[in-house]
């Protein structure tokens, strides 16, 4: 089938990927999400026409190796991924063009070395849409921004409607939230030592990027609210929001948090 352009072999049983794949030149399309026993994606570099590439959920514990063939992925557009790694992590963020592809990203399992600093450091993604984060070793997530100086409150994550993170026991904050506007659907649990959702002290802080990030009014756009077992949880945000798109908020196992963030106009835009 040397015409093949799109190819499916998602929720199947396949162990390996035949040799004989490589030859698909002109394939554009490859979904091999939910591939519970695929175990390896060697050679995946020689799909010289590759596009768009799924890998979310499979069995596949990408390494060094994969990143590199990844990267040789010249006209990749969409990537869909799982990273179990703090060193294929930072492989990827180095590689910045891989970055640029990944619409849905899983971080998991993550764990660091007593002397590697446990701070997430994320680049401008433009095109995620998914994030979800688990049982990650992380103390803080940081975004590293370029363009402070000629555009400071630009959103890093203008596509990213759907965030979820469970059991980062090491978080206190969320601020980097900020930078993503258009999330509908945000879930927070397990988070043992979280206290604010939006820290008041960092997005008001004296430097110049803090105060750009005051300037930021988050939340407009989102649907759902869902924070669960959050043991130390203050605050979502220090003062009332609009959240005019709201339509459900569950709040559960949240002991210390006694108010919400509401207004008279949340959850009204389209309603009488």
């Amino acid at each position: 089938l040397v015409a093949l352009r799109y190819l499916d072999l998602s929720h199947t049983n396949i162990e390996g990927l035949p040799a004989c794949l490589q030859d698909l030149k002109t394939l554009i399309h490859l979904n091999l999400e939910c591939m519970r026993r695929l175990g390896s994606i060697a050679g995946i570099s020689k799909l010289s026409s590759l596009r768009t590439l799924g890998l979310r959920n499979s069995n596949i514990m990408l390494d060094v190796m994969s990143v590199k063939e990844l990267h040789l992925l010249e006209h990749l557009e969409i990537l869909t991924i799982d990273i179990v790694s703090t060193m294929v992590l930072e492989q990827m963020i180095d590689a910045g063009t891989l970055m640029n592809c990944m619409q849905e990203v899983s971080i998991r399992c993550l764990i660091y070395d007593q002397e590697q600093d446990t701070k997430l450091r994320l680049p401008t993604m433009d095109s995620l849409r998914s994030l979800t984060m688990w049982n990650c070793e992380i103390s803080e997530i940081e975004i590293e921004r370029l363009t402070w100086n000629t555009n400071p409150t630009s959103p890093c994550f203008f596509n990213l409607s759907q965030v979820i993170i469970h059991v980062c026991s090491s978080l206190k904050d969320l601020t980097w939230l900020l930078f993503a506007p258009n999330i509908t659907y945000l879930m927070i649990e397990q988070l043992e030592q979280l206290q604010e959702l939006i820290s008041h002290a960092k997005a008001t802080g004296v430097t110049e990027e803090q105060q750009q990030l005051h300037k930021i009014i988050p939340f407009q756009k989102l649907q759902i609210l869902h924070l669960s077992s959050l043991p130390e949880l203050k605050s979502i945000y220090w003062i009332s929001l609009s959240f005019p798109c709201l339509s459900g908020i569950y709040v559960e196992r949240c002991p210390k948090l006694r108010k919400l963030p509401l207004d008279s106009k949340t959850g009204t835009v389209g309603k009488k």
